[in-house]
Parts: structure tokens; sequence; C-alpha cells
């Protein structure tokens, strides 16, 4: 059973805030939510995911390629991770960094994470994307294109104990179509 709630707003600011009811229902829940916000008639866009191999992150993978399926929809499945951020001083040399090994990296383990899926959902076209960016910020930008964006309710942030992650709460307030808080 999932909980439907709307997003209160309708233009300029106001479309930026989400209301009370709905951010309450979305962080304290223990069952999926979805807030309604955005373009709720887009045909033809993918399900989108965001997919950081944590076990809420899985868990909205699973969820991601259900709704896909059910929706004769393709799904994309975005794997965003920071430019490392050097831990040395002006005077120190730098470690080894290599880029393209990191991108590699988390290729493989967005492949790995979608590979039982991909065997369960065959019928679901998956594009995976790996960009080395805020994973908000990403998920944010393809909303525009989504007929719903998938997220765990939490994932790998410092404030994983936290009962909504900082990139579920992120989408609440700024995506461009319906979001789902994926809860096992």
């Amino acid at each position: 059973m999932r909980i439907v709630v709307g997003h209160r707003g309708s233009g300029g600011f106001d479309r930026l805030v989400l209301g009370s009811v709905g951010r309450q229902v979305a962080m304290h829940s223990h069952r999926p939510v979805v807030v309604v916000r955005g373009d709720t008639e887009r045909a033809g866009g993918p399900v989108v995911v965001g997919a950081d191999g944590s076990p809420a992150g899985t868990h909205a993978v699973e969820e991601a390629f259900a709704e896909a399926a059910a929706r004769h929809a393709p799904l994309v499945a975005i794997r965003a991770y920071p430019v490392p951020v050097p831990p040395w001083g002006a005077n120190v040399s730098p470690l080894v960094y290599d880029p393209q090994r990191l991108e590699a990296a988390e290729r493989a383990a967005l492949h790995e994470g979608l590979a039982p899926y991909r065997d369960k959902y065959p019928q679901v076209t998956v594009e995976a994307i790996v960009a080395q960016d805020d994973v908000a910020k990403v998920l944010v930008g393809v909303s525009h294109t989504a007929r719903l964006v998938v997220v765990g309710h939490r994932g790998h942030g410092t404030l994983a104990g936290a009962l909504l992650g900082s990139v579920a709460l992120k989408l609440l307030h700024h995506a461009e179509c319906p979001v789902l808080i994926a809860r096992p």
C-alpha cells in the first residue's frame, strides 16, 4: 500500500514549497509515499531512479523497475557521485586520482545493482547513467522529462540515520514530476 499526497503551490515561490502535511507524511511514513508534483500527465517519459547502492537505494531500484514495467515505460537509473575532495594541502603530493578508474568503478557498481532486476523485468528497457555531480542536482535536472522519480528514503549521506534523506527532501521541493519515496 502506498500513500499519495499532493504538493501545495501553483506557481512562483509557492511552487517550491511542499505543504506541511505532505512533508510530514513523506518524512515519517513507514509506507512508500508518492508526492504528486509537476507534470503528472507526461506520457512517454521514463521512470528515473537514484541508485546509490545503499539498502534504501536498492529497494528504490526494485520499486522503479516495478513502476516502469507497470507503466510500460523505459527506466533511467542514475548513480551520481561527488568530485573527490583532496585530503592534501598545497605542499603535500596528491594521492593518485584517476577519474576514469573512479567512473568505471561507479559504472560497474551501478550495473551490478541493476542486474537482478533486469533479469526479473526483462521487458523494461534500461539506460544506466553515471554522473560526477551532486545526486539531487542530477535527479532534479532529469525530472523535467520523467514521468516519475524514485528514490530511497535515505542513502549514504552523513545524515543516513535521518527519517528522510537530503536527496529525497530536495526532490520533494524541486522535482518537475511526481516523486516516489520507496520504503521496504
